[in-house]
């Protein structure tokens, strides 16, 4: 890692959002997500109470324990713009977007609101049946000795392990084309992030768990067009305080630098890929 120590954040160009967790009031725990048609909530732990509003109504309400989830749409109408409010006894975590009928680009966020955690719970969408697209469900590592399970859910809270205790160093990852349409759970000894990548456009995580820092991997997929032509990724590194000097690696082939240059509070630097790339920043 080629950074001095000013915060910088880390984007691609299209962005989804996703919920985290809002603060505490009172015994409960509020977040507020913005989305279209759906959202999905997480629990952490046994015994949350939840309740989800959204378009003047209460849309779900009731009691999830650890590693249970639950998908709640909106009941009528066009897939209009609308805030939704997640109340919970517990933290729980919040996902949003096009989740179980289209494509989207996402980290997983903990129960802190963490995109590098040592649990995560997620949602991977339904993969494509073109050939041509190139999506994956990744995990990396920012510690060396990082030890990773993934578990995918066969029952709302009942788990099966797909890899246990995976090894892996700093700026490594673990990587699948298999998942679709599967419930995730991560847990590790180190921090790690879950990335779902099913399309483009997110934040990027850094090694502190925040989404603005010093230390950042991430993976650029091939974006099909058609045929067999895809669309240049585009990455996009953002300043908060001037003299930010960064560089952009290969994460995947050491020594390998694609950009190195200093910028300044609020300017951008965006670097283009025509196909997929594994980066450290």
């Amino acid at each position: 890692m080629f950074l001095n120590q000013r915060t910088f954040i880390f984007l691609s160009i299209i962005i989804v959002a996703i919920g985290g967790i809002g603060t505490a009031e009172a015994l409960n725990y509020r977040s507020y997500v913005f989305g279209t048609y759906e959202v999905i909530v997480f629990s952490y732990e046994d015994g949350t109470d939840l309740e989800v509003y959204g378009f003047g109504q209460t849309l779900w309400s009731g009691t999830l324990n650890k590693g249970q989830h639950r998908l709640v749409q909106k009941p009528y109408g066009p897939h209009v713009p609308e805030v939704y409010e997640v109340v919970g006894s517990r933290k729980f975590s919040v996902l949003t977007g096009a989740l179980t009928y289209g494509l989207s680009g996402y980290y997983s966020m903990d129960k802190h609101g963490q995109g590098a955690s040592t649990e995560l719970y997620t949602y991977v969408q339904v993969r494509s049946s073109d050939p041509h697209d190139i999506q994956k469900f990744v995990v990396f590592a920012y510690e060396d000795g990082t030890q990773v399970t993934i578990e995918k859910d066969q029952g709302n809270g009942s788990y099966t392990e797909v890899v246990t205790n995976h090894p892996l160093d700093a700026g490594e990852h673990w990587q699948s084309q298999d998942f679709s349409n599967e419930y995730i759970h991560v847990s590790s000894n180190k921090p790690v992030s879950a990335l779902s990548c099913y399309d483009t456009g997110y934040f990027v995580p850094s090694a502190n768990g925040y989404f603005s820092g010093t230390r950042f991997y991430t993976y650029l997929a091939r974006n099909h067009e058609g045929g067999l032509t895809y669309s240049p990724q585009d990455l996009i590194v953002t300043a908060y305080d001037n003299d930010t000097e960064v560089t952009i690696s290969d994460c995947n082939v050491p020594g390998v630098v694609k950009w190195q240059g200093t910028i300044h509070a609020e300017e951008p630097h965006v670097q283009r890929f025509p196909l997929k790339a594994w980066m450290s920043l």
